[in-house]
């Protein structure tokens, strides 16, 4: 049996709450399965939108596979009630931009130091007199992403390396419900009125955080049945 993770679905606690939507999934790159899914509580809901540099706090709790208990359509239900997905470590991204120390302008690589963003729209909003605070990594931050991991969120891109060009983004992860090994990505091709098509597990040729890469002809990519949640493959 297949479960269709959907990037973007509702996340219900198992006391009935909606504690968020599913914001990515990680992935065992060797065995391509999935190990984890990120749920992101909202700004307002995490309690970070007034909170000194709350925009910048991570508000999106990491939770193992195991702790899902059925997906539904375009629905997920968790084992964990309300209070323990809070407890759930939070997940962490780092993301870097170039800035001139003087004036907070983004410049190109190589040219000026690196600020962490956070610090950077800290940075901005001070000389602006916002007054803004900077946010603190906390040591409530336990989950760190093993080197062995990639994660899928939203529009991820997905390239085929001959040609080499982007030929859709990613909007479902097939799942077999068993092993938690992906058996196909749902992809939406680039375009107007981009088709809907799954790709089979065995056309991905690597998976990076990011990006997935596949190994497709155009020939192949003709072949590919659209996805359809009553035809999915089994």
């Amino acid at each position: 049996m297949l479960e269709d993770l959907s990037i973007g679905a509702p996340v219900i606690s198992s006391d009935g709450h909606q504690i968020g939507t599913l914001e990515r999934i990680v992935v065992e790159r060797d065995e391509r399965r999935v190990t984890h899914i990120v749920v992101d509580p909202g700004l307002l809901e995490s309690g970070n939108l007034l909170s000194p540099g709350g925009w910048e706090k991570p508000r999106a709790h990491i939770v193992p596979i195991s702790a899902v208990q059925n997906i539904g359509a375009d629905l997920i239900q968790l084992t964990l009630d309300q209070r323990a997905f809070a407890k759930e470590p939070l997940f962490e991204q780092e993301y870097y931009a170039n800035a001139d120390l003087q004036t907070g302008e983004v410049q190109a690589d190589g040219e000026k130091p690196r600020f962490r963003l956070g610090e950077l729209i800290h940075y901005i909003a001070t000389a602006a007199g916002l007054g803004a605070a900077p946010y603190e990594p906390t040591t409530e931050i336990a989950f760190r992403e093993s080197t062995e991991s990639a994660e899928i969120a939203a529009g991820t891109p997905v390239w085929r390396r001959t040609p080499h060009e982007e030929i859709g983004v990613v909007e479902r992860v097939l799942v077999d419900a068993e092993t938690s090994r992906i058996i196909a990505f749902v992809l939406r091709r680039k375009g107007r009125g981009g088709k809907v098509i799954q790709v089979p597990i065995e056309a991905v040729s690597d998976v990076q955080d990011g990006v997935v890469h596949v190994k497709l002809s155009e020939a192949d990519l003709a072949k590919l049945q659209p996805y359809q949640p009553e035809n999915r493959s089994k």
